[in-house]
């Protein structure tokens, strides 16, 4: 077989795996079917630790595997706060900051559910703590404005940048005031929050505790936006 044709051959076959995968849905990187990287990711979601390891044992690779909207095994675990499979996934070679197509990592879904444990071991596994989403969130502003105050408080004692803003300039300040939160928001302050930081529009925090949005509002949002603005006022806030 002369060079030409060998190098022919290859082309062909190469098609060829190519057209298969496709028609059994395949992952070409990691040579696993959708059906595959499908039931890994249910048994780390529903927290089978069992299936998860036998998965693993039969094929390593799927610990990396990404469906179509890019969640690994690791955000299935982590969204249910299931710190065992967290942990084994991650010994076994998960990404602890994998993206998805919004380019929220596994940290960011644990925090989004409010699972504190999940989160801590993320965090003691390298998670990037200040990792922004395809619209510049981070995990301390997602902890503010789902009022996880116990997560917000480990964020800050990992290093969350506390001024860091959004695609809209917002910050965990502006959040915690928006959202009428005293508690998030004194935390916040004491950690050195910028006061008179201004978002896209020139909102500063204090513009939005003192904004009257009516009965959209209420009354527990509208006192506790009160108790901000003053507490914003305390510490400089314009």
């Amino acid at each position: 077989m002369n060079r030409k044709h060998s190098i022919h051959c290859l082309v062909v076959i190469a098609l060829v795996a190519f057209v298969l995968c496709n028609l059994i849905s395949c992952d070409m990187k990691h040579g696993v079917t959708v059906a595959e990287i499908s039931e890994i990711n249910g048994a780390a979601k529903s927290g089978d630790l069992e299936k998860v390891k036998g998965l693993l044992n039969d094929n390593p690779d799927l610990v990396f595997t990404k469906n179509k909207s890019g969640e690994t095994p690791l955000h299935f675990a982590a969204v249910m706060g299931h710190k065992d499979v967290i942990e084994y996934l991650l010994a076994n070679g998960a990404d602890v900051n994998a993206k998805d197509t919004n380019g929220v990592t596994p940290l960011l879904m644990a925090v989004i559910s409010g699972h504190k444990d999940a989160a801590e071991v993320l965090l003691s596994s390298n998670a990037d703590v200040n990792a922004k989403t395809s619209f510049g969130e981070t995990s301390l502003q997602v902890a503010v404005y789902k009022g996880h105050t116990d997560i917000v408080e480990l964020l800050l004692n990992n290093k969350a940048e506390v001024n860091a803003k959004n695609d809209r300039g917002m910050t965990a300040l502006h959040w915690a005031a928006h959202d009428g939160n005293k508690d998030v928001a004194k935390l916040l302050v004491d950690n050195k929050a910028d006061v008179n930081a201004t978002n896209n529009i020139g909102e500063t925090p204090l513009h939005i505790a003192a904004r009257d949005d009516g009965e959209e509002l209420s009354a527990k949002v509208k006192s506790g936006r009160k108790e901000v603005a003053d507490l914003l006022r305390q510490h400089g806030g314009r």
